[in-house]
């Protein structure tokens, strides 16, 4: 499949693993149910754990945003486990408009942003690898808000069933790759920002001419057939 971005688009990357057992030490764990909001604004005018990072254990979580379309109202990237968001917050840019939910049920560990800020102050390497971590992320976002704007939704489509699968380690080599998540057509169109006729157009099309195919626990996709996509 070939190389267009150097990120994964609408999926954030993996934790390094002192990242991750930064959390898991002194993380507050959280289970959350399908559908809750996690983070971000309430209907109360505040601001849920807008101060934490966020470490995703296990489930899936969207970074959602809402877009005042009603034929599209929302458009998220997605959250895989293995990763941590409030990136933007530890760096101090201001997501006042974003909200995190929980599109399966989850655990996260939380921990304040001063927290994390203290706990690797005097451990360069780590707080370097926070920071590059949370470049990488503002990075895939960049690049899925490129590609939202420069390539229509079969293209879209296209670039983040090869994010999905270079997130989850496959052999891009392959002609057949197997993808364990299962999402559905609304949700995928939140992704592509786009309305879910779009997506019942597309999805059946490519099963007719073998580009994927479903399974129990997820999809698969022809990567040779893909790239021609991209």
């Amino acid at each position: 499949m070939s190389n267009y971005y150097d990120t994964t688009p609408w999926v954030i990357p993996a934790t390094e693993k002192s990242i991750t057992e930064l959390f898991l030490c002194f993380g507050e764990r959280v289970k959350v149910k399908r559908r809750e909001t996690v983070a971000g604004p309430t209907l109360c005018g505040n601001k849920l754990n807008s101060d934490k990072m966020l470490y995703l254990h296990s489930g899936l979580l969207a970074q959602t945003y809402v877009t005042h379309d009603a034929n599209k109202p929302y458009a998220i990237s997605l959250v895989l486990p293995g990763r941590v968001i409030n990136y933007c917050g530890y760096m101090g840019i201001d997501t006042c408009s974003e909200s995190v939910i929980a599109l399966r049920d989850s655990e996260v560990f939380m921990l304040p942003i001063d927290e994390v800020r203290n706990r690797v102050k005097e451990r360069t390497e780590l707080e370097n690898e926070i920071q590059s971590y949370c470049m990488s992320c503002i990075a895939s976002d960049y690049d899925a808000f490129t590609c939202m704007f420069t390539c229509d939704t079969e293209k879209r489509l296209a670039h983040l069933f090869k994010s999905l699968a270079q997130s989850f380690n496959c052999d891009l080599k392959n002609e057949w790759i197997n993808i364990p998540l299962k999402l559905s057509y609304s949700e995928l169109s939140y992704v592509m920002y786009t309305t879910k006729k779009t997506i019942e157009r597309i999805l059946p099309n490519w099963r007719e001419r073998g580009i994927v195919r479903d399974y129990k626990n997820g999809f698969e996709i022809n990567s040779w057939e893909l790239n021609h996509l991209l």
